[in-house]
Parts: C-alpha cells; structure tokens; sequence
C-alpha cells in the first residue's frame, strides 16, 4: 500500500509552517510602567537588557502546524494505492446478484436453513463499493430485499433454473459496475435445467455456484396414482393404484402404504422397494360415498416428507348417454361393432339405446348426450324438428353415411346440419384405399398424434359416400385418394359429424382394428362437449372457474350467483367476483383447496387436490461444471477488457476522496486552536 498524491506542487504550502514558529518567538509580554513619587534615594545601577526566546504554549503550537499540515495534504488530493497494479474492478466494486432457490426440493433435510445461511454469509462479505441484488426462485424468480431472506420460507413449486438465470442476465445487463457476479445456492436439481432453453448470462459474469446437495439422499415418493371407476350391482366402486418410487440407494423393506378416504384409513400394504426402483400398489376396489369424497395414499415418512402423500377427489362419475338410431330395413347387427365399443367404456362410461327409426319418440332425446344416425336418414317434420332443437342446445349428432343415406334422404328443413351436401356411392374397383390425412389439433384425433399411439392407415375402404363440404376447414380426415372421411360442422351449441363409410365392416375393415375402439371413444366425447373431472393438479397450475366447468359442484358455485372464496390448505384466501367471467385460482400448495360462497350459502363447496410436482421428487444432481459451462460463454473480448481496464490517477483520487476528511480534520484543528487560545488569553490577563 502506498500513498500517492494528484497535486503535489500543493505541499509547498508547508512552508507556512514558520509562521506558528514566528509567532511563538517573537511573542513578548508587555512591560508595565510602575509611578513612584521620588527616586533621589534610589541607586543608579546599570542594567543590560538580555532577550530570550524559547518556545511556550507548546500544544497550542502543534495544533496550529497541524492544520496547516493538513491544509496542505488536502489540497495536494492524496490517494491509496495497492503495491498491485490497480483496475476498474478493484475499486469500483461488483454487481452481484443472488440466486436463493426456495423449491420444494429445498425442504429436504436442513438444506433451506444452510441456504440462507450461505446467501446472509455473501452479503455480509460485499465491500463498501459492492451493489447486491438477492433473487429467490421456484418455478419463477423474483427480487426480494436482504432482510426478507430471514422471513422466506420454500415454496411447493418446481425448480426452474431458466427463470432465475434470465432475471439474473437482465440486472446485470443494466449494471454500470464493471465486475459481475452471480452467486447461486441450489441442491443443483438436475430436473429444474431445460438442456433446450439458451439461457446465457452477460460475457464476462462470474458464476459462483454453492452446492447444498448432500452426498446420499434418500427419498420415498408417490408420483403417480390412478382412479378407475366403474359400476356393478348399480353401485359405484372405485380402485386406487398409485406407484411407489425410492429415490435413494438403499433398499426400503417394509414400507407402509396406506388408503385414506374421507379422514379414515380404509387399507393398507407392506412393500419392499429396492434401490432407485418403484413399484405398483392396488388396494381393492372400495364402494364409493356419496357425493364429493377427499382421499389421500399416504407412504411412510423421510427427510422430504411432503411427497409422501398424494392427495385426490372423487365426484360420482358422468356418464354419457347415447340413442342410435338405425333404418327399418337395416342389416342384422348392423349396429353390434359401435354399441359394444361404447359399452366397454369407463371414462367416461356410456348407456347406449339402439332402436329403429320408427319407435322413435320425441321424448328420446331427454337427457341424451350423442344420437347417432347409423345409415339411417334424419327424419323430417316434428321428430327432425326435435333433432334439430336438440343440436342447437348443445347436443352431438353422429351421421354415419351408407346405403340408406343417398342425396335424397335428407328433407329440406334439416339439411342444413350437415357440413356439406351427400353424393353418391363410390366403389372402389381398383383396390381398397385407406386413410391417410387427420387433423391431429381437433380433440378427435389429438391422441393419435404420439407415435405408436393408433395406425389408421391399416384399415382398408372399400367404398364410401362423396361428401361435397362447404368450408374446407370442417374437414378433419380424408382418404388416400384426397375425398372425405370425417366432416364438422358447429350448428348452434351442438356439433355435426359426418362419417362417409360404414360403422361395421360392410364397406369398410376400421371396426376390426385397434384404433376403433379409441376413434370411436374420441367422436361421442368431442360430441358431448364432455371434458374429464381431474382427480388431482399439480402445483403451479390454475384452477378455472367457469359455468362450463367439467366439476359439477364448480358448476353450481357459479350458477349459484355472490362472490366465491377460494381457501388454500394453510388457510389463505382468494376471492372471486361474481359476473367477472372466467376466474382463475393459483395452486400454489399441496393438499386441497376449498371452493366455497363467501356468505356461506347452502350450496356444497366445491375441493380441488392438488399435489406436488413429481419431478421435485427426483433428487438426482446435474453435472454443475456442465451446467455452468452452458450458461457462461467464454471469449467475450469486449466484456473481459472492461473488467481489466486500469484506472487514470485522476479517477482513482476521485473514489476515494481522502481530501474531504483531511480538511475536515483541518477545521477541527482550527476550531480547537480558537479554543485554547482564548481560553490562554484570559488566564494572562
């Protein structure tokens, strides 16, 4: 460390200091002249006059050398400097932001307590030209104050690396200093990096990385539970089947895995899980309460304890109606392949009527969710009339065209409801063709869209009827050889399908494939408007509240009128307005949330489950020099030379303005000059 100085030339001023040393020596005391009334007696003796001059006062005359002293080093604007040479990093100070990760994963152990520990630690360490930004993040970052660390608590949520990073990336973008440091503490999750996203930090950015992870974990899970309910005897059983995961090393023996509906224990199992394996659990089928019922699989207890519990609702299942219509003259079993299929059904479940199309009765379409007109023409006066009322209020009309359906079976008043007008036969003589084209964004055809999920193109059409449509958009399959295979056409709240070929294997083989099944499962729930009623979310997403909404007791909250209150498991609420439209409520935590009128009504709440993210639940690390190496690129000249710049003497003098405290020091000096020499004036006098 050495002392330099900006103006030296200054330090001539020094040579004031003889002024003090003038003024000291020169100082004499005032001879006083004494009347005496006569000297005639008095000797005459010769007197030599001898001047001494020596110094009094001595501390009064050090403070004043002392403020000229300072005076002087004021003006000369001295500075320190290390024996190292100096740069723009070193005394200009650091950006630092600190990346806390407050996910679920964090609870495990004592790893929370650690990292806040670690974050009070950085901060403590920042030096006096340092600037510090504390972020804590889950599934989405946000900038807190230092002393809000103390209170946080970690949240339910997933790790999301990519949110924080980002957040990090733009403060330190917008930051003037020229060192820039981001400070992460995280278990260094493997599942919260999206190897995808292209998350980079500014050129230049120092990552430091505090790994909180521990050596050995060990975690028992429950990222999966299945619900299957079905009806026997005219009762309705539920069966349970969740999966067990050890996340740890060590085989787990004897393990209890219990089923809790409704507050009370209903089984139980014992189950060996052997390392970093999983395994199947099946309680029997249970008789399903009445109403809403809560139940929870509970497995055990560890240092990570919330997802040793999955919670879930069961709601009495929806089933849908269906009434299949066939001609008077129709084939034996003509409709045997689409009833069955919907038979087999369980989620949801379907009741199927077929009957011919002269017993149909008005009164056949209450409470209906789908018809199908199975090679049947739609009837004319009253009875069309109906079908058409039906579809305007939101019912599905399944056309399935054949012999039966040509070009003038159709009466004028109902006509419209189809997507576009019928044609002929067409025989294909050259050879079957198949499908080939479907609309894989249409709910239809959505679940086909994985690969090995359905092969239409094994099934073989020998003939079908030409389809003429009026908008190509209501296409949502064609044949190999480009005509129509599936038509839509929306008519009022309801929907229109029209299949060109037959249901059975008269023109067509589809019924004999795979795919039949679930094609046919697809069209009556795309038909019935029929959305499945979740057993359970997952922390992090909405929950909506609509008069549309598929859970009934959501249904009647809404239909119900007055503000509802949404009530979280640790009791926090969210109110939703009345006649506000769509509402949406966070799931944020584990357990059930309430869903109930705020003056307490007579109408049921309404519970959602919601559980965490099961890839919380995988405490396998990523490779951190990997990791750190994808989020901080090297070679950014342009940010490297401007961490290294060396400071010009003048600007070094300007931050650390010594100058203002020694000439502070100078006027105090003064001041206490002032003081003791009035003081030592009075004394003399």
């Amino acid at each position: 460390m050495s002392l330099l100085l900006l103006a030296p030339l200054f330090l001539l001023g020094l040579g004031t200091l003889v002024v003090p040393v003038i003024v000291h020596l020169i100082h004499r005391h005032k001879r006083e002249s004494v009347p005496f009334p006569s000297l005639m007696f008095i000797q005459r003796i010769p007197y030599k006059d001898v001047r001494r001059q020596q110094l009094r006062h001595k501390l009064l005359f050090a403070i004043r050398c002392l403020a000229l002293i300072l005076l002087a080093l004021a003006f000369a604007r001295p500075f320190l400097e290390n024996a190292t040479e100096a740069t723009a990093a070193d005394i200009a100070g650091r950006e630092v932001v600190i990346l806390l990760d407050r996910s679920h994963s964090m609870r495990f152990g004592d790893r929370w307590q650690r990292g806040v520990e670690q974050a009070r630690a950085r901060l403590d360490l920042l030096g006096p030209f340092d600037r510090a930004t504390v972020v804590l993040f889950a599934e989405t970052a946000e900038v807190t104050g230092e002393n809000a660390i103390e209170r946080a608590e970690p949240t339910a949520g997933g790790t999301r690396y990519g949110s924080a990073l980002q957040l990090a990336g733009r403060i330190l973008s917008e930051s003037e200093q020229p060192e820039r440091e981001v400070v992460l503490i995280t278990d260094f999750q493997r599942s919260g990096w999206d190897r995808v996203s292209d998350v980079r930090l500014p050129g230049g950015t120092i990552v430091t990385a505090v790994d909180l992870s521990e050596d050995e974990t060990h975690n028992i899970s429950l990222p999966f539970v299945s619900l299957r309910q079905e009806v026997l005897s005219g009762r309705e059983w539920v069966s349970v089947t969740t999966r067990v995961v050890n996340g740890g090393e060590r085989q787990v023996v004897g393990l209890r895995v219990a089923l809790v509906l409704n507050g009370q224990e209903l089984q139980s199992h014992t189950v060996t899980v052997d390392p970093l394996g999983s395994t199947a659990v099946t309680f029997s089928p249970v008789l399903l309460p009445e109403g809403v019922s809560r139940g929870a699989v509970t497995a055990g207890t560890d240092a990570l304890a919330q997802d040793n519990t999955a919670v879930f609702v069961l709601s009495p299942s929806n089933s849908l109606s269906a009434l299949i219509l066939e001609s008077s003259d129709a084939r034996e079993n003509q409709s045997l392949f689409l009833s069955r299929a919907l038979e087999i059904g369980d989620r949801p479940s379907f009741r199927v009527d077929v009957r011919p199309l002269r017993e149909f009765r008005l009164s056949d379409l209450d409470g209906r969710s789908v018809l199908v007109l199975n090679d049947a023409p739609l009837p004319g006066g009253r009875a069309g009339q109906r079908i058409r009322e039906f579809v305007e209020n939101g019912g599905g009309l399944l056309v399935v065209l054949g012999e039966r359906n040509g070009p003038q079976t159709w009466p004028a008043n109902v006509v419209d409801l189809l997507p576009g007008v019928v044609g002929a036969r067409v025989d294909l003589d050259r050879g079957p063709i198949t499908m080939s084209t479907m609309e894989y964004g249409n709910p239809v055809f959505d679940v086909f869209s994985a690969p090995r999920s359905g092969d239409f193109s094994a099934a073989k059409f020998f003939r079908y009827r030409d389809l003429t449509v009026d908008d190509p958009q209501s296409v949502l399959a064609r044949y190999s050889d480009g005509q129509v295979a599936l038509a839509e056409k929306r008519f009022g709240d309801g929907i229109v399908l029209v299949w060109t070929s037959t249901a059975d294997t008269y023109w067509n083989d589809l019924a004999l494939q795979p795919v039949f099944l679930p094609f046919v499962h697809r069209m009556m729930r795309y038909l019935a408007g029929y959305e499945e009623v979740r057993p359970f979310f997952i922390v992090g997403e909405t929950l909506k509240l609509t008069r549309e909404s598929p859970d009934k007791s959501i249904q009647a909250l809404m239909d119900g009128g007055g503000d509802l209150v949404g009530q979280a498991p640790s009791g926090n609420r969210t109110i939703v307005q009345a006649g506000a439209g769509e509402q949406v409520v966070e799931l944020t935590e584990q357990g059930f949330y309430e869903i109930r009128q705020v003056d307490g009504g007579k109408i049921p709440p309404a519970f959602v489950a919601v559980n965490i993210d099961p890839s919380e639940s995988d405490l396998a690390k990523l490779d951190i020099e990997e990791f750190l190496g994808a989020v901080t690129p090297m070679g950014d000249e342009g940010s490297v030379g401007a961490r290294a710049r060396k400071l010009t003497v003048e600007e070094r003098e300007h931050r650390q303005q010594l100058w203002w405290y020694l000439l502070i020091a100078a006027m105090l000096m003064l001041v206490a000059e002032t003081a003791i020499s009035n003081r030592l004036s009075r004394v003399a006098r």
